[in-house]
């Protein structure tokens, strides 16, 4: 009987810890993992081997933590779901194998979602776009921040439908010395069967079917590509919000980021208000900013050395500010064509499906700006109260012109029928030429 008991003591100790703690090794089953979550005297479920769930429908309290060792995780087989209610504490790898998000629901206790728990890896080789979905998923239907460890990963098209939920997607802060990208670094790679090059797409699911994005940030993240910046398959960064579709892409912000080499870094198609986008940096980007209907919208701290074609385009924006900017055109080596006017602004609003034109009357506020072109400030196209604030205008010779120069300061364009050219302002507004 005394070694009986001695047996059973040494087997407890080596199952359970302090606290409630049961530790799952090889040759434990799922089913130990069933008993364990309905155990009361159970609070922390530690993984030491991989636990197979076949069985549906099963429910992880809030009062458990679900720990993990590395090389360990939780694999749901199709067509299986889990509900998880309690806390995870994991590192930087691997915790779950699962065909799609749908399969993990519950209300988690969480400060970040990782992508690494689902498979991905930042080395500049593995292609993330499945786990970078997965994670993306679960972060806005959880209401978690997806937090991006620093790395390189490579990725194709992530659809973001996250509605009206939530969302934060947060890297570390970056750090470009001499093009070399520190910090969370997403590549856009080639999808051969996918006939857009997008990084980011909020507002739009697999299906293609568009939806409204709002309430979303994203921050501390180097969006970069390889690929060609041709305009016959152009290549965006992040892209939200469809005028024809009618959908918006509404208060998000977008903060401490940097863009390399995309045709269009930023581009929000229609309805875009309440935008606010702040500490960006584009290098070697055609069409820095694009914006529709970006009313109340807020553009700040922005450098972009070089920027092909243009740094902001506003279309029928109500209220839009920029302020406080470097802004330089490029030099021969780069698109001797383009067009190189920082800002175009158009008033005109045609909506093809009403068959009805809508102008907007501003205002819009630019200042504190340092611009060198070859080529003028700005094109005004039926947009009245646009105003110029603390301009330094730097014409450089060192820089290209296109064939059909833009040698004026200012272009004022003006339709028939449409709103006059009228009370723009332009104060402490300097010109000279390098």
């Amino acid at each position: 009987m005394r070694l009986i008991k001695i047996f059973m003591l040494l087997f407890i100790q080596a199952s359970f810890a302090q606290g409630g703690e049961i530790f799952l090794t090889t040759g434990d089953t799922e089913i130990d993992f069933y008993d364990a979550i309905d155990d009361p005297d159970i609070n922390t479920i530690t993984f030491k081997t991989n636990i197979n769930i076949t069985q549906n429908n099963k429910i992880v309290p809030s009062n458990k933590t679900l720990r993990f060792f590395e090389g360990n995780k939780l694999i749901i087989n199709n067509g299986i779901q889990l509900d998880i209610n309690g806390n995870i504490d994991a590192g930087l790898y691997q915790i779950f194998e699962i065909d799609n998000s749908d399969q993990i629901e519950g209300k988690p206790i969480l400060e970040y979602i990782y992508p690494q728990w689902f498979g991905a890896k930042g080395d500049k080789i593995k292609d993330n776009t499945d786990y970078l979905q997965k994670s993306i998923n679960l972060a806005f239907k959880f209401s978690v921040p997806l937090k991006i460890p620093s790395g390189h990963y490579k990725t194709k098209r992530l659809y973001i439908n996250n509605g009206n939920k939530p969302l934060i997607i947060e890297g570390v802060l970056n750090d470009v010395t001499g093009g070399v990208f520190k910090g969370s670094t997403l590549e856009l790679i080639n999808d051969p069967n996918d006939l857009d090059e997008i990084l980011l797409h909020f507002g739009v699911n697999k299906n293609k079917e568009l939806i409204t994005s709002a309430n979303t940030q994203v921050k501390n993240i180097n969006f970069v590509t390889y690929l060609s910046r041709d305009i016959n398959k152009p290549t965006y960064a992040i892209k939200g919000g469809s005028r024809e579709g009618g959908k918006w892409f509404t208060r998000s912000r977008i903060k401490d980021c940097t863009f390399f080499n995309f045709h269009y870094g930023l581009y929000f198609g229609g309805y875009s208000d309440g935008i606010h986008l702040s500490d960006l940096k584009f290098e070697v980007v055609n069409k820095c900013i694009y914006i529709v209907e970006g009313d109340a919208s807020r553009i700040e701290n922005i450098i972009a050395e070089p920027y092909i074609d243009y740094v902001l385009y506003s279309f029928a924006s109500i209220g839009l500010s920029f302020s406080n900017g470097i802004l330089r055109a490029p030099t021969r080596t780069i698109t001797p064509k383009a067009f190189r006017m920082p800002f175009i602004f158009k008033g005109t609003h045609h909506n093809a499906i009403e068959g009805l034109t809508y102008v907007k009357d501003g205002p819009i506020k630019v200042e504190n700006a340092y611009i060198e072109t070859s080529d003028g400030i700005a094109i005004l196209a039926n947009t009245p109260n646009v105003y110029f604030n603390n301009i330094s205008y730097n014409l450089v010779d060192g820089v290209d012109s296109r064939e059909v120069q833009n040698k004026n300061t200012i272009s004022l364009l003006n339709s028939a029928g449409a709103n006059q050219m009228v009370n723009c302002r332009f104060t402490n507004f300097k010109i000279q030429r390098q």
